[in-house]
C-alpha cells in the first residue's frame, strides 16, 4: 500500500501524531492531550482529527509498560522457580539509592512472596539434568494458582539460559491448568545471574495482560480509523516490531517513546554534521537524555524501570521527573524545589485554566516571557491565561519576600540546574567529556531550556529538529523492524577460535530468522559482553568482523571503553560472556518536505533571562529558511515549541531546517 507512513507517541500530557506522503513529503500534525485512564483514546482522537484513512505503516510508541510497572497497576502474577529460590525476589540485590537514608524503605516486590513458588528440579550450569522436573508438583502448585485470582505467571528455573528444556516442559503443563499468559525467562532473557533473569521475566509476566489488552484496544481503534497493512510498536532498543510480537514480551517496551526520540534525535544531529551528541527530551512531566556517540546511541543491559531493574538491552536513557508540569514548593526547611511531582495533563499547569492552582515550570516561563500568551497548545484545545499563572508562582513568591518574575527566574534556573546534574551523571560518571558533543533538544519544552544546559555544561552547540514538540513520533517513522537474541556462553578470549565465535553468532542468527521471512539487506549487528577475568560486571563491544583481527580488535575496544569509564585497565584474561546478535530491516524512510513560507519579520518581546529583562527578537520558524542567522536574545516560536537564544548566543539554520545555535564569537562556550 503505497500511502502515509505515520507515528504516533504518547506522552504523559501529549499525544503526538504524525503522518507523511512519502511521494511528497507532505505531513500533517496532530498534537492532542493524553487520556490517562484510556491512552488508546487519544490515539484515535488524533486520527480523527487528522482525517488520515489509509497508512502503509503505524508506529506506536507507548508509555503503558512503564506506568504500570511505576504506578504497581500491573496483573497480579504468580512466579514458578527452583524450589529453594522463592525467596529471590525478596533477597534482590541488597542495594539502594540513598546508603545515608536511614529512613529508606525498599518497595515491595510487584510479586508477593506467597505466590512464589519452588518446583523440584535442578539443570547445571553446563546444561546438564540433574533432578527432572516434578510434574506431579507442578500439577499441584497449578491447582493452588487456579483457586486464586491469579491472572499470569512466571517461570524462571535455575540455568535455563544453558538448558530450557525444563521451563518448556512446566509452560506446555501450565497451559493445561490455566487459562493466563505463561512468560519463561528463556524465551524473555536467557542469560545469566538469577536475579536480574527472574526480576525481569516476572516484570514481563507483571504487564503482559496490560500491554495485551491494551494493544488489543489500539488496534482496534486503529482499525475502526484507518486502513493500514501493520501496526508496529518501538521497543526499547530502537527497533520496532508487529503489535502482537510486542504484547508477548512487553518488558522489552519499558523506554518505548523515548527511544524513539533517540532515533529522530540521532538522524537530525547526522543531517547537522554531528554524530557526538546528548539527546534531551523534556516534555510535560518528565526529561529524558541519551548519550550518542559515534552516531551510535548507548546500549545498556542494566536499565531501571523505577526500583525495578530490567537487564534487557535498551537506550542507556536517564528520565528524572523536570518536565513543563514539574511543581515548584518550598520543602521543610523552607528551601525552594522544583520536580518530581507533576500537575500532568489533568489539571496541568495553573496557565492551562483547568484548575491547577501550583506553581510549575510552564507558569514560570509564561512569566518570564519565553512563551507566547497567544499561542494555543494541542491544536488549539489550550489557551494559556497568563493571570493563572502569575496568581500560582505570586502564592510561593510572597513566601520567599520576592517578585513573581524573580521566583519565576529562580524556578528555570533551578529545573535547568536539576537536568545539568543529570546530564553529568550519564556523561561525565561514564568517563566522558561533554564538551566536545552537541545537544539536541526537543519535547515540548526542551528548546527553552537547552540553550542553559548547554551553556553550563561547555557543550558545543544546541540542534533544535523540525517540529521538536512532536520528534518522538517522528523518530517512529524512521525506526527499522529489529529482533534480538541473546546467549550467555562464559569462555576466555584466548580460548575461543573465530571459526568457534562464527558458529555461535550463527546459532543466533537462526534463532532469529526461524519462523520469519526476512528480506535481503538487512542488517546484523553483532555484539559481547566482555569483562576481565574476575569482574563481576562487563561492558557491551560491538564486533564487526568474525577473524582473528576481530577478537584482536574487540580487546582493543573493550580495553579503551574500559580505560575511558574507570579510569584503569588491568593486565588480566578477558572474558568473553553473552553474545547478542540484532537484525534490522530498513525501513523507508519518508523524505519529510520542511519547507518554510515567508521572510524574516521579527517582532519584540521582553523577556527576563540571567536576571535582568531584555528585548527580544521573536521569529516564527516556519519563516525562516537555511542560512538564516541572528544573534541573540532572541525566540523561535514554532507550533509546538518556543526555543530560546540567550544573549551571548547566536542562531542560524542549516540545510536541514534545524536550528543551531552557537556561542557568539569571543565566547568559549555556548
Amino acid at each position: 500500500m503505497e500511502s502515509n507512513h505515520i507515528g504516533v507517541d504518547i506522552g504523559g500530557t501529549f499525544t503526538d501524531f504524525i503522518a507523511v506522503d512519502p511521494a511528497t513529503g507532505i505531513y500533517t500534525v496532530v498534537k492532542t492531550p493524553s487520556v490517562s485512564d484510556a491512552p488508546e483514546r487519544a490515539v484515535s482522537n488524533a486520527f480523527e482529527t487528522s482525517g488520515i484513512a489509509e497508512a502503509a505503516r503505524v508506529s506506536h510508541g507507548t508509555t503503558v509498560v512503564t506506568n504500570a510497572i511505576l504506578e504497581r497497576t500491573g496483573a497480579t502474577t504468580a512466579l514458578i522457580t527452583t524450589a529453594g529460590f522463592e525467596d529471590i525476589l525478596v533477597i534482590d540485590r541488597q542495594d539502594r539509592d540513598d546508603i545515608y537514608d536511614l529512613r529508606y524503605q525498599r518497595q515491595e516486590p510487584l510479586v508477593s512472596r506467597h505466590r512464589c513458588f519452588g518446583v523440584p528440579e535442578r539443570i547445571g550450569p553446563t546444561g546438564e539434568v540433574i533432578e527432572p522436573l516434578n510434574m506431579d508438583e507442578l500439577d499441584t502448585i497449578a491447582t493452588l494458582i487456579s483457586d486464586t485470582d491469579v491472572e499470569s505467571v512466571a517461570v524462571c528455573f535455575l540455568h535455563a539460559y544453558v538448558n530450557d528444556e525444563h521451563e518448556r516442559q512446566a509452560a506446555i503443563r501450565l497451559r493445561e491448568h490455566l487459562d493466563v499468559p505463561i512468560s519463561i525467562s528463556s524465551a524473555v532473557l536467557p542469560v545469566f545471574r538469577e536475579y536480574e533473569r527472574t526480576n525481569t521475566t516476572s516484570l514481563n509476566a507483571y504487564t503482559r495482560p496490560v500491554a495485551e489488552a491494551y494493544l488489543e484496544r489500539l488496534t482496534d481503534e486503529i482499525d475502526a480509523k484507518c486502513e493500514t497493512d501493520q501496526v508496529l510498536v518501538m521497543r526499547s532498543d530502537g527497533g520496532v516490531v508487529p503489535a502482537d510480537e510486542a504484547s508477548e514480551l512487553p518488558v522489552n517496551l519499558g523506554v518505548s517513546g523515548p527511544a524513539a526520540g533517540v532515533v529522530a534525535a540521532l538522524d537530525s544531529a547526522q543531517r547537522s554534521g554531528s554524530d557526538d551528541v546528548l539527546t534531551f527530551d523534556m516534555g510535560g512531566t518528565s526529561a529524558d537524555m541519551s548519550l550518542v556517540r559515534g552516531g551510535t546511541p548507548e546500549i545498556t543491559t542494566e536499565g531501571d524501570i523505577g526500583e525495578q531493574s530490567v537487564s534487557v538491552p535498551m537506550y542507556n536513557i536517564r528520565t528524572i521527573g523536570a518536565g513543563g508540569g514539574s511543581i515548584a514548593y518550598l520543602d521543610e526547611g523552607g528551601l525552594l524545589k522544583v520536580g518530581p511531582r507533576s500537575a500532568g495533563a489533568n489539571p496541568g499547569p495553573a496557565c492551562y485554566g483547568r484548575g491547577g492552582t501550583e506553581p510549575t515550570v510552564t507558569d514560570a516561563n509564561l512569566l518570564l516571557g519565553l512563551m507566547n500568551p497567544d499561542v494555543k497548545l494541542g491544536e488549539g484545545a489550550i489557551e494559556l491565561n497568563v493571570a493563572a499563572a502569575e496568581a500560582a508562582v505570586k502564592s510561593l513568591a510572597d513566601q520567599l519576600d520576592q517578585q513573581p518574575i524573580e521566583t519565576a527566574h529562580s524556578i528555570y534556573e533551578l529545573i535547568n540546574m536539576n537536568m545539568v546534574e543529570s546530564a553529568r551523571v550519564i556523561s561525565v560518571k561514564e568517563g566522558i567529556d561533554p564538551r566536545g558533543f552537541g545537544l539536541v533538544a526537543f519535547g515540548g519544552a526542551g528548546p527553552l531550556h537547552a540553550p542553559y544546559l548547554a551553556r553550563e555544561l561547555d557543550m558545543e552547540r544546541v540542534i533544535i529538529p523540525p517540529q521538536p514538540g512532536i520528534l518522538s513520533a517522528i523518530g517512529l517513522l524512521y525506526s527499522d523492524v529489529r529482533r534480538t537474541a541473546s546467549r550467555t556462553d562464559i569462555t576466555s578470549l584466548s580460548a575461543i577460535s573465530s571459526d568457534e565465535l562464527k558458529t555461535l553468532f550463527a546459532t543466533l542468527e537462526e534463532k532469529i530468522r526461524t519462523g520469519l521471512s526476512l528480506p535481503a539487506g538487512v542488517s546484523i549487528e553483532r555484539s559481547v559482553d566482555v569483562r576481565f577475568a574476575g569482574q563481576a560486571h562487563e561492558l557491551r563491544v560491538v564486533i564487526d568482523e568474525m577473524d582473528d583481527s576481530g577478537l584482536e580488535d574487540l580487546s582493543t575496544r573493550f580495553r579503551t571503553r574500559h580505560e575511558e569509564k574507570y579510569g584503569f585497565v588491568m593486565d588480566s584474561e578477558l572474558e568473553l560472556v553473552t553474545f547478542r546478535v540484532g537484525i534490522s530491516v530498513p525501513t523507508e524512510v519518508p523524505n519529510i518536505d520542511w519547507r518554510t513560507d515567508g521572510t524574516p519579520n521579527p517582532e519584540t518581546r521582553a523577556v527576563y533571562l540571567d536576571n535582568e529583562m531584555h528585548d527580544a527578537g521573536m521569529y516564527q520558524r516556519t519563516s525562516l529558511p537555511p542560512g538564516f542567522e541572528t544573534d541573540g536574545p532572541a525566540l523561535v516560536q514554532m507550533a509546538d515549541s518556543t526555543a530560546v537564544v540567550f544573549p551571548n548566543q547566536k542562531l542560524s539554520v542549516d540545510t536541514a531546517h534545524n536550528l543551531v545555535i552557537e556561542p557568539k564569537e569571543g565566547d568559549n562556550h555556548v
